[in-house]
């Protein structure tokens, strides 16, 4: 679980390791998929507190510091996937986040709505068939380190929920 002193002392241990912080990639997440019916309150709010919660106390934490950029992943399962109710919400509200709260800030702030990648991350153990069957390209990650970095270098100061990989969601 995400608490302040633990966010506090990552801040601090970066500080002394480098001596500033220029920017932020968020990326913290983890799943526990099944049926909302299934699904367990404190499974739900693990998932939820790991992404949505920690994003929160880093923001807070590191207010007063003059950063470049704050980027959250995101992914696109908040476009809905079977068994992913509490991850998809965890996800919405980094990107709603990012263009709230997060858009008065005088720093790059992006929401990156990932597609599966492959052999990577989350969905490195799961089968890719079941990408495949639903139209999803898994992401390659040359291919996302390279847009990652179109991102950060070009995109606006404020972009939510720019989605990167190939899939049905581009469709809609």
């Amino acid at each position: 679980m995400a608490t302040e002193a633990g966010v506090s002392l990552a801040i601090e241990t970066a500080m002394k390791e480098f001596g500033r912080i220029d920017g932020v990639i968020h990326g913290a997440g983890v799943n526990d998929d099944c049926l909302v019916l299934d699904k367990k309150a404190e499974s739900f709010s693990r998932v939820l507190d790991t992404k949505a919660n920690s994003a929160f106390l880093l923001y807070r934490a590191l207010a007063r510091l003059p950063l470049r950029f704050f980027v959250f992943f995101s992914s696109v399962a908040r476009l809905g996937s079977a068994g992913q109710a509490d991850y998809a919400a965890a996800n919405e509200i980094i990107d709603l986040f990012a263009s709230g709260p997060m858009s008065a800030g005088n720093y790059k702030v992006a929401s990156i709505s990932w597609g599966p990648w492959l052999n990577r991350g989350m969905t490195e153990k799961l089968d890719r068939s079941i990408f495949e069957a639903k139209g999803c390209e898994m992401v390659r990650p040359i291919d996302g380190r390279a847009w990652f970095i179109d991102e950060l270098t070009r995109g606006g100061p404020v972009d939510r929920s720019i989605i990167l990989g190939n899939g049905p969601w581009n469709d809609k």
